[in-house]
């Protein structure tokens, strides 16, 4: 770890808690190309950036099954169509609280972190955990899965399955 990330570690509120080095794909690779990254890093949520490297999205693994592979879409397919278009993002001067508050208000699990609006990490829900109370984690948990799954499920079933 060179100094700068060090310092910069620290003089986050979030502390080790945050991956300060995140990977980041562009708006141009393909479906595969991003898939790839994430099996070499062994993480499931990418920042999308375009070519002036601003953040446009998010990519998560998520992202890939649902709506480009279960779409039968090739592997070439560029992510653009794809990802995530809402980003979330927190201040790396913010408290934890804060971070676990905006999760929970934007039904996310991860934000980027920022300093004056240059990403210098990410924090997920279960980074918070081993700073917070566990339970309140589960609770932000449980109520954006609840949400999320009460959206995507039409509770109407066929006779035929009767």
């Amino acid at each position: 770890m060179n100094e700068v990330i060090i310092k910069m570690v620290i003089q986050m509120d979030f502390n080790i808690k945050v991956s300060t080095h995140p990977i980041v794909c562009y708006e141009t690779e393909s479906i595969y190309e991003v898939a790839k990254k994430m099996k070499q890093y062994d993480i499931g949520f990418i920042p999308v950036a375009n070519k002036k490297k601003q953040i446009i999205g998010v990519m998560t693994d998520r992202d890939i099954v649902t709506r480009a592979l279960s779409n039968q879409e090739k592997k070439s397919c560029k992510i653009q169509d794809y990802m995530t278009k809402h980003v979330y993002s927190i201040e790396k001067d913010k408290k934890i609280t804060d971070a676990i508050e905006k999760m929970k208000k934007e039904k996310v699990t991860r934000l980027l972190v920022t300093d004056q609006k240059k990403l210098v990490g990410i924090i997920s829900l279960f980074d918070l955990m081993k700073e917070k109370d566990a339970k309140l984690i589960f609770d932000v948990l449980k109520d954006i899965k609840r949400k999320e799954t009460i959206v995507q499920i039409d509770t109407k079933i066929d006779d035929f399955y009767l």
